[in-house]
């Protein structure tokens, strides 16, 4: 039984790593620069992360993926109250296409217990060793929150997770025992529990 947890744990894994990314950013205005974590959710490009990594005054945006290629995105929309960026890959005329991606699913369906794997960039583990920092656990909870968060205004319904979430894991992907994506990991918590939300 052992065997059969480990194996499926590899193979959503192996699935889904490829379409996590760093994603780095440099602001117009002060020249700052933000990273944190993104998944591509689409063949042609396009990649989901979170609003506190990309601002309004973004310059650039930096894409990494785990195998080495580095890739420019631009900002297509930010929506700040799900606190969520959309970023669109550029391609050049050497660029190969498809890009690995991961499939969405329907994060109002997911009740406390099931499974779920956290995926990320803490401390640029993409960029930096050329893997994505994966965790698992379950949903450990459903709830409406207000952010502790200073970095994070989010007011709404979360997921949480006992998965690990670290900085730099911040629009990363929550994933469903399938491999599909229920969420971004944001920054917000709540004080009273601590654990991660998407």
């Amino acid at each position: 039984v052992l065997n059969e947890i480990q194996a499926r744990h590899q193979r959503v894994y192996e699935r889904v790593a490829p379409a996590v990314v760093a994603v780095q950013t440099r602001d117009a205005k002060n020249g700052a620069s933000c990273y944190g974590a993104g998944v591509v959710v689409s063949p042609d490009g396009l990649i989901l992360t979170s609003s506190t990594i990309v601002s309004a005054d973004t310059r650039s945006v930096k894409i990494y993926f785990q195998n080495g290629r580095v890739m420019t995105a631009k900002v297509m929309k930010v929506d700040h109250n799900t606190e969520s960026c959309a970023l669109e890959v550029v391609f050049g005329a050497e660029d190969c296409r498809p890009l690995p991606y991961i499939e969405l699913c329907d994060s109002s369906k997911v009740s406390v217990g099931e499974l779920a794997y956290t995926a990320g960039n803490p401390f640029h583990t993409i960029s930096r060793d050329g893997q994505v920092a994966w965790s698992v656990g379950i949903i450990s909870g459903i709830y409406k929150i207000v952010s502790a968060d200073k970095r994070s205004r989010y007011d709404g319904v979360v997921l949480e997770t006992d998965a690990a979430v670290n900085p730099g894991s911040d629009g990363g992907p929550l994933i469903d025992g399938h491999g599909r994506l229920l969420g971004l990991m944001s920054l917000c918590f709540c004080e009273s529990r601590w654990l991660g939300t998407a």
